[in-house]
């Protein structure tokens, strides 16, 4: 498993679903079902070495700018539901949050509860037994660059800012 393999099988289980979440859940399980648990184990450390990137003050200014508002569970929500996304939309969003207004305003919930665990449920359906990684890979104790404040706002997001008139 490597990095291209890994989108490719989150791209093509996204199309299937036409983009619902519980769906998506399914079929990427389905999906992982069908590898080596090696292959799982591999797909869980680039899932989490992408996600631990989304953990960033500027990624958590633009989901509370088009949410008008956003605390610690529907942040970590809305990381489930970026990493869902294509690989291209992925990256767009952590090389520039504010590129997210190039695609207009958002349809909510912006959220994949869930989506995080597919392979740890992968794993646990084809064994019985859990896949630990503890320890592997720790959250930082807080979110990587520069906190912020509502005023910092537009200046940091000055697209997603005018988009959703915050």
């Amino acid at each position: 498993m490597n990095e291209h393999q890994f989108w490719e099988i989150i791209e093509q289980t996204k199309a299937e679903s036409k983009g619902e979440c519980e769906q998506h859940q399914k079929l990427l399980i389905a999906a992982l079902q069908r590898l080596s648990l090696a292959e799982i184990v591999a797909f869980e450390t680039i899932f989490y070495e992408n996600f631990d990137r989304t953990y960033n003050w500027k990624i958590w200014a633009a989901i509370y700018v088009i949410r008008n508002g956003c605390g610690d569970d529907a942040f970590y929500y809305f990381r489930e539901w970026l990493m869902a996304q294509s690989k291209d939309f992925y990256n767009k969003a952590i090389n520039d949050p504010d590129s997210l207004a190039e695609f207009g305003r958002l349809e909510e919930p912006l959220e994949c509860e869930g989506f995080s665990d597919v392979a740890l449920d992968a794993y646990e359906e084809l064994t019985g037994e859990e896949l630990s990684m503890d320890g592997l890979m720790p959250e930082p104790a807080n979110p990587y660059g520069e906190d912020w404040e509502d005023e910092d706002l537009p200046r940091l997001l000055p697209r997603l800012t005018a988009l959703y008139n915050f």
